[in-house]
């Protein structure tokens, strides 16, 4: 019985052991594919047709497919498979096809780390060649590669853990049938099997085609053990990858089995089938009874073309809510008509946003037509039905608006037209007849009377925003009409103003528009100046004349104060009118002038007292010239008694842009010459530390002296007590201070160069060879040219200057190298990899390899830091590898192929001030100079007929003595390569010298000539010879017709004096395909000025593309040339803009698309992710140093005068970039911007804009409100809210005042920030917000404050202008005010010093001690009301910025 029992549990115990082993798969067989049969990567995808794609036709791409389950491999039985499989290469029609197929076995499906290209999709750099891989493979390899050693270009191999194959033969199968072997083409496109048989010792591989049967003999036969590659569990499948050479990878079947007995046979006619590309179609016979058929057709169609040119000609968009509008709406071809055909000789001139023509009705009324582009239909109903209520207004002294008529793009305004034309032509433009007073004063009152009817008489409030003499208009009786309502508002009576823009012109616009927005205030203020502007024969501001003239409002007030208020009046007047009660008159409206000019919005009178005051019904209130907001511009406001303007800190230093410093020794020798040393200092300021750079310099004035103890020169061993520093607080001695410093360094610069050791060389050709060493491909032609590779696959080629070039010379180390260079493709083939400069210090470069390693690097040497190596490479591949940009390129690489510094291949011109791109690959000879000098290394290029730019493409800083240590004789030469795109790589020229200034010039004449290769001849299609000539002319008819309609379609705006912006303009064709004919899937949003869409361009760089409407010619070349001049604008914190196209009344901007939108809509927008407090200080400083580049590193000082959250685009890693500069301007540097209208935002534009124009200061406001707006999360105006938190400037400051700044931080935050960093930032905000000009700081300030480079300066929320909109009214017996200027020293100040914006360093004052004032403020805020009120006036001044001893004389004088 116990022998039963033990019998039993035996047989259960075996059944247990079979059990899991009958359920490991042991093979499978797949006659085509369904979707799930296998597990896909990457690119690979089953077909619907059971086809097993792994590859397409894209560049860089790899697939995989795995049996979904793994095989488990007993190592320590009998290891053995099969497998059987039909695949398919198919590349696209001329192209040569890469990179190949491989079957595989690996422990895991994981291969996302693997790499493209040549790695096949199983390895990279890291892990080809580890035997920790695991990895087993037979590869099909259709490209030739010299890293891995492959024997051609289409063969099979066999890869263990490595691409590198233990062995490989041709594609080939023996055929019994024949005897012999027969060779295979991979990349035929047609089906071919391959068996894979392992039986534990020997690996056999064949391949056959379709129909042929296994061969008899195997193409690979190979001893091997497995076991130490293959664990014990292993997944089998296909790899395939693409490089820059691309092709579809198929496999049709697949068979696999642990047995090769128990291997299933593939049934081929159940295979799918293999698409083959589409042939170039052929143009079937040509049938002369159709082709007469289409001719009659084609005459059909250019009559209906014709009928739709004219129909198009006088098209309108028509709504159907424009029904209501209807009596006012004229139907285009009436204009057209009435116009002329808007004919020259009826344009009348500009007004605001268009042209106006004059017109004549059938009914013979005489009209003025103004046309204006609009951009999309955006708020047009809303237009419209302002444009129709304007139209019901009636009044004596308005122009009467007749009606409008629209088109696609553009409207027209149709007004009564007046004969007598504008004021402005007989104020200004000597207009015969001299208005004198006695007309002067009607049309004063009916302009006045027209806009009380506006704001109090009509249906609704209308705000006119632009009243100025150019837009009233005079009729036959010289009765004045108020006209050009392009930029009126409407709104209900009792309602506020939903203005959202501060529109108007310059000296016209009230201070408040900037912060609260128009309002009827803001109308009376521009009506004040139109009064002053009547009265006195001149503009509100004239830049042109004296000082205390520029502004009208100032002068007329500073008139008055001396008594003689009259002496301001137009002198044309002088002689008319003397009568007592003119020139009572005229004072009366002068004055009246000033009360409407009131700084203080809640001082000035409504029109409807204006209206009674000048018909005498009321008398002008008592006020003075010393009266609060009179004669005021700018907010500033400084007491008669006192003012402490703030001084540069006493601590500068004379420092080089290197960071070197000068230092004067010796005492005074002849007149004024001493002797100079220029060096870095130590901090001790005891030795200078220098290169020996020493002379002598004559002064022409004797600077401040400073002592210091035993400064001694380390090069010329002189000893002595002084010290060279500068105390100068003006302009001119400022810039003499920089011409003395640029005459010093040029000096020296020289001094130094010319006690170097020179090495110089040149080789005008190449014929003499001497010191020339050669070797690999490199030769010399017998024409001079030096040849460094041919037309040949898998070619390097070196040559170098045999003496080695000693660099262990005193001094300054520096050297210049200038060649040129071609590289010819052979034709029809992308051509590569390129030439590289090379400095090394040997000549052996045995080691090295082609294709992308450009015959300097390999596979082990790319990334190892023991390859010494510098090279300058022009590099003609993409390769991701080595992060590369693009295909023609030029890199810095040291000691390794992944360049350093890159930059697309370009050059500077100095003709048109902007790089123009060039083709490595064109075959022409191309210029490179290469110039290292003491850790700089520049590079440039330039076409042969180019002198060298004078801007390098590259320059980087590099050291060599630290890249080559203990080496000081380096090799100097030239490496080229080819992979499987080839081309000639030749050298023409060569010259080289270690001191920069001793090149040899290039002879253009004695260049040999570079052989191209010659293109096969094409034969002439003989469908031209036997086409009828009847049928070619209506061919020609209808092409004509679809030409000139496609061209309509495509239609550009191109002028001679663009031809220097062609590098920079995109044709509108170009840029409709990449919108997609601006498809609304494409709309991205509305910018300023215009619509944005998204596109891509055919190289695959998608692009955002901004149609702006404009009116006319006037302003387009200036408007182009800085959209060029944009484009060079290169910071990383900037949208980079690409170029333009314009069309009629159509600009369109092409810019970099930025993937995660706008910076607003992450703050705003609830579907948006919440930025977090990091990413965000990122975004704010990335702005803070595109300002600053834009305000000091550009050639041009650049004026964004738009900075706001919506133009602040993230890019993919969520870096802020400065974008949408259609309101930005340029000007040169020292130079003023002649900005000639306030544009920007209300809440982000300073409140001087309106009086002074834009400065880089407006652009340090605006970046202050954006400051806050990111860390408060809230826009700067939210008239919403509460009265308090309306304003957010106002709102920060308060907080502060209750010591709970940290309660404006956005709650979305959720207290996730550091507080001292959100603090910062939010004080530096309101600092840069100050309502004070001169009291805010430079963008570069900005930066150091942002970076904590700089403490910020010592204030509060009670300092003068902090958190302030209105002007601040101060006593005049305590007031004290920043100066015009803040100079500041990075060295000298610190968290604990005494140093204040609000400080003056008086003139008998020792330097280096400040004064603070800040105690000595008496402030009175908006919301605050002065205990007492003084019975001493306020006192006005405004401080012109320009030097501290006017500004003190000029308070003085007013006490």
């Amino acid at each position: 019985m116990a022998q039963g029992l033990d019998l039993i549990c035996m047989v259960i115990f075996f059944l247990f052991l079979i059990h899991p082993s009958s359920q490991q798969v042991t093979g499978f067989v797949f006659n085509g594919f369904r979707q799930g049969d296998l597990h896909v990567d990457g690119v690979a995808q089953i077909l619907p047709g059971g086809l097993l794609q792994l590859t397409n036709t894209s560049e860089q791409k790899m697939g995989h497919a795995f049996f979904k389950q793994p095989f488990e491999f007993n190592l320590s039985g009998s290891l053995t498979f099969s497998t059987h499989f039909v695949c398919a290469m198919v590349r696209q029609r001329g192209v040569t096809g890469g990179n190949g197929i491989a079957f595989f076995l690996s422990p895991t499906m994981d291969l996302s780390n693997a790499d493209a290209t040549q790695y096949f999709g199983l390895f990279n750099t890291t892990t080809n060649r580890s035997p920790s891989s695991h990895i087993f493979a037979i590869e099909l390899d259709t490209v030739q590669s010299a890293e891995f050693d492959d024997i051609d270009n289409n063969h099979v191999g066999i890869d263990v853990n490595s691409l590198t194959s233990i062995e490989s033969a041709p594609a080939s199968y023996f055929s019994d049938k024949e005897g012999l072997n027969k060779s295979i083409t991979l990349l035929s496109g047609d089906s071919i099997q391959v068996w894979i048989d392992y039986d534990g010792a020997v690996l056999n591989v064949s391949l056959a085609p379709l129909g042929i049967q296994k061969p008899s003999r195997s193409l690979l036969s190979r001893s091997i053990n497995l076991s130490e590659v293959i664990q014990d569990r292993m997944f089998v499948g296909f790899s395939a990858a693409t490089g820059q050479l691309a092709n579809n990878h198929y496999i049709l079947g697949w068979s696999f089995s642990r047995s090769k007995a128990l291997l299933q046979n593939l049934d081929i006619s159940k295979l799918p089938q293999v698409p083959r590309p589409p042939k170039p179609s052929k143009k079937p016979p040509l049938l002369l009874i159709l082709l007469l058929v289409l001719l009659g057709i084609i005459l059909l169609a250019l009559l209906g073309g014709a009928y739709l040119y004219r129909r198009n000609k006088y098209a309108e968009v028509r709504e159907e809510w424009e029904k209501e509008y209807g009596p006012h709406r004229y139907s285009y071809k009436s204009m057209y008509k009435a116009t002329k055909g808007f004919h020259k000789d009826g344009f009348l001139g500009k007004g605001g946003f268009g042209e106006v023509y004059k017109g004549t009705l059938p009914q013979d009324i005489d009209i003025a037509v103004k046309r204006f582009s609009h951009d999309g239909e955006r708020g047009m109903k809303q237009f419209v039905a302002e444009i129709a209520s304007m139209g019901r207004l009636d009044h004596r002294n308005l122009v009467p608006l007749l009606g409008y008529c629209r088109r696609k793009g553009e409207f027209l305004l149709v007004s009564k037209y007046m004969p007598n034309g504008s004021l402005d032509q007989f104020l200004f433009h000597n207009k015969e007849p001299s208005l004198p007073w006695s007309k002067r004063l009607p049309i004063l009152k009916g302009i006045a009377s027209a806009l009380h009817y506006l704001h109090t008489g009509a249906t609704q409030v209308v705000l006119h925003r632009d009243v100025k003499a150019s837009n009233v208009m005079l009729d036959t009786n010289f009765i004045a009409k108020l006209g050009d309502f392009g930029m009126a508002r409407l709104h209900d009576h009792g309602a506020n103003p939903n203005t959202t823009g501060a529109v108007g012109t310059v000296g016209y616009m009230a201070p408040e528009l900037t912060s609260m927005g128009a309002s009827t205030k803001t109308d009376v203020y521009a009506f004040g100046a139109f009064i002053l502007e009547v009265a006195c024969g001149r503009r509100p501001v004239e830049p042109t004349m004296e000082i205390e003239k520029q502004f009208l409002v100032e002068w007329v007030c500073d008139c008055w104060r001396k008594r003689s208020l009259l002496d301001a009046r137009d002198p044309k007047l002088s002689g008319e009118g003397e009568s007592s009660s003119s020139l009572e008159s005229m004072e009366m409206v002068m004055k009246l002038g000033l009360i409407c000019t009131n700084f203080l919005p809640e001082s000035r009178p409504e029109m409807e007292e204006v209206v009674r005051y000048l018909n005498g019904r009321r008398l002008l209130p008592d006020f003075s010239p010393e009266s609060p907001g009179i004669g005021i511009l700018s907010p500033v406001m400084v007491g008669g008694s006192s003012s402490v303007m703030a001084s540069s800190p006493a601590n500068e230093t004379m420092s080089s842009p290197s960071g070197y410093t000068l230092v004067m020794l010796g005492a005074e020798v002849k007149g004024k010459v001493r002797k100079f040393c220029y060096g870095e200092a130590s901090r001790s300021r005891s030795q200078l530390k220098h290169p020996g750079l020493c002379g002598n310099l004559r002064l022409a004035e004797q600077p401040d002296i400073k002592m210091f103890k035993s400064t001694q020169c380390a090069a010329c061993k002189v000893r002595e007590d002084l010290h060279i520093r500068s105390r100068l607080s003006d302009s001119s001695s400022a810039m003499a201070r920089w011409l003395l410093q640029i005459l010093i360094i040029s000096s020296l610069h020289l001094f130094s160069l010319s006690n170097q050791q020179e090495t110089r060389f040149v080789y005008d050709n190449f014929t003499n060879q001497e010191n020339l060493y050669l070797d690999k491909s490199a030769r010399i032609l017998p024409s001079g040219l030096l040849q460094l590779t041919s037309a040949s696959e898998h070619q390097m080629g070196h040559t170098f200057y045999n003496k080695p070039i000693d660099f262990s010379s005193s001094g300054s180390l520096s050297f210049s190298t200038h060649f040129v260079c071609a590289l010819v493709p052979k034709p029809g083939v992308e051509g590569g990899h390129g030439i590289a400069f090379v400095i090394s210090p040997s000549m052996d470069f045995s080691h090295a390899e082609s294709t992308r390693y450009l015959g300097v690097f390999n596979v082990s040497s790319s990334e190892a830091s023991s390859t010494r190596v510098l090279a300058v490479e022009l590099d003609t591949i993409w390769n991701p590898d080595f992060k590369d940009i693009n295909n023609n390129h030029v890199g810095i690489d040291v000691n390794s192929p992944l360049s350093v510094a890159i930059a697309s291949a370009s050059y500077y011109s100095d003709m048109k001030g902007s790089n123009e791109s060039i083709n490595l690959l064109s075959g022409k000879p191309i210029q490179v100079w290469v110039d290292y000098e003491g850790t700089m290394l520049n590079v440039t290029i330039a076409p042969l007929e180019v002198q060298k730019p004078s801007r390098p493409l590259l320059s980087h800083p590099i050291n060599i003595s630290e890249n080559f240590p203990n080496i000081s004789r380096l090799f100097v030469g030239f490496s080229a390569a080819t992979g499987t795109a080839i081309s000639d790589q030749y050298i023409l020229w060569w010259s080289f010298s270690t001191n920069r200034g001793s090149l040899q010039r290039l002879d253009i004449s004695k260049l040999p000539e570079v052989p191209h290769p010659k293109a096969p001849h094409k034969k002439l299609s003989p469908l031209v010879i036997i086409l009828p000539v009847g049928l070619a002319v209506g061919v020609l008819g209808v092409l004509a017709g679809l030409y000139f309609r496609r061209r309509k379609k495509y239609s550009e705006v191109s002028e001679t004096w663009e031809k220097e912006f062609d590098a920079h303009r995109f044709s509108y064709r170009t840029l409709y395909k990449a919108t997609k004919g601006f498809s609304k899937d494409e709309f991205l949003g509305k910018g300023g000025f215009g619509e944005v869409y998204r596109g891509n361009l055919p190289q695959g760089r998608e692009i955002a593309v901004k149609r702006v409407s404009h009116n006319g010619d006037e302003g387009v070349k200036q408007f182009v040339a800085e959209v060029v001049s944009m484009r060079c604008l290169k910071h990383r914190n900037l949208v980079p803009l690409f170029g333009y196209c314009r069309r009629k009344r159509e600009l369109l901007l092409v810019s970099e698309y930025m993937p995660n939108g706008s910076l607003d809509e992450h703050l705003f927008d609830d579907q948006k992710p919440v930025l977090s407090w990091p990413q965000r200080l990122v975004a704010v400083k990335g702005i803070a140093s595109a300002l600053c580049y834009l305000h000091t590193g550009a050639d041009q000082v650049v004026l964004h005068r738009d900075v706001k959250a919506s133009n602040i685009m993230l890019d993919a890693e969520f870096n802020g970039r400065l974008g949408d500069f259609g309101m930005a301007r340029f000007h040169d540097h020292g130079a003023n911007a002649a900005t000639t209208a306030a544009v920007g935002t209300i809440g982000y534009m300073a409140p001087e804009l309106i009086t002074m124009g834009a400065s880089t200061g407006t652009d340090v406001y605006a970046f202050g409100v954006f400051m806050l707006e990111v860390t408060c999360g809230r826009r700067p105006v939210e008239p919403q809210l509460q009265v308090e938190k309306r304003h957010m400037i106002k709102w920060v400051c308060e907080c502060w005042k209750k010591d709970s700044l940290l309660d404006a931080t956005d709650p979305r935050l959720e207290g996730e920030y550091i507080p001292e960093e959100v603090e910062m930032v939010m004080k530096l905000g309101l600092l840069c917000s100050n309502i004070v000009p001169e009291s805010r700081p430079t963008m570069e300030q900005v930066v150091l404050y942002l970076n904590k480079n700089l403490p910020l300066p010592d204030f509060s929320p009670y300092t003068l202008g902090i958190g302030t909109f209105a002007p601040v009214l101060v006593d005049a017996s305590s007031l004290v005010v920043s100066s015009a200027s803040w100079n500041w020293s990075a060295p000298s100040m610190s968290s604990s010093s005494n140093h204040s914006p609000y400080a003056y360093q008086a003139p008998d004052q020792p330097w280096g001690q400040t004064i603070d004032t800040t105690n000595s403020l008496h402030l009175v805020a908006e919301s605050e009301k002065p205990p007492k009120i003084v019975s001493t006036p306020v006192k006005t001044a405004t401080l012109p910025a320009e030097d501290l001893e006017s500004n003190l004389s000029s308070l003085s004088s007013q006490r």
